[in-house]
């Protein structure tokens, strides 16, 4: 698949890549290093490319470390140069999703259990601590009042935005 997309790249004619392909090619690119060696347990959370800049959100199932995101930096910045995908002077951000950024997969509510979650689904919001994650459902611990506290079920699939709430 790879081959094929730089085989559209014309390289050498001066050509521009077609931003799509472009795109699919660096995201075909961080899927293959994601998953393998130092970065198996790391999976690609977003890919964001407008104008000259790329961002690119990763995630791991244990921790995303400042040397970690060095080095998927480094890997990404050599192909992208050694494919000319991108004019010379562009921005490469590489970096966790951070606690601003929703929860888009099931592996980062596993890493999230006993933390404190906003859950949008439909037009109610719903705040309470993560207990569970299960294939497709998570579990939520609601207070209710000082007393009073319920667990609650919702569906993965119904969730339409879930960020968690730091704690200080």
């Amino acid at each position: 698949m790879l081959s094929l997309i730089f085989a559209v790249s014309e390289e050498g004619t001066g050509k521009s890549v077609p931003s799509f392909f472009r795109h699919m090619s660096i995201e075909a690119y961080i899927e293959s290093v994601l998953g393998q060696g130092e970065f198996d347990d790391c999976f690609l959370v977003d890919l964001i490319e407008k104008d000259r800049v790329v961002q690119v959100y990763f995630d791991s199932d244990t921790q995303v470390t400042l040397e970690r995101c060095r080095k998927l930096s480094r890997l990404l910045e050599e192909h992208i140069e050694e494919h000319k995908l991108l004019p010379e002077n562009y921005k490469l951000d590489v970096s966790s999703p951070g606690l601003d950024r929703p929860l888009k997969f099931r592996r980062q509510y596993v890493k999230n259990i006993g933390r404190k979650l906003e859950v949008k689904v439909d037009d109610e919001k719903l705040e309470g601590i993560l207990q569970e994650v299960g294939e497709s459902e998570i579990t939520l611990r609601i207070q209710k009042s000082k007393k009073e506290q319920k667990e609650i079920t919702v569906s993965l699939s119904a969730i339409d935005r879930c960020k968690v709430i730091p704690s200080f």
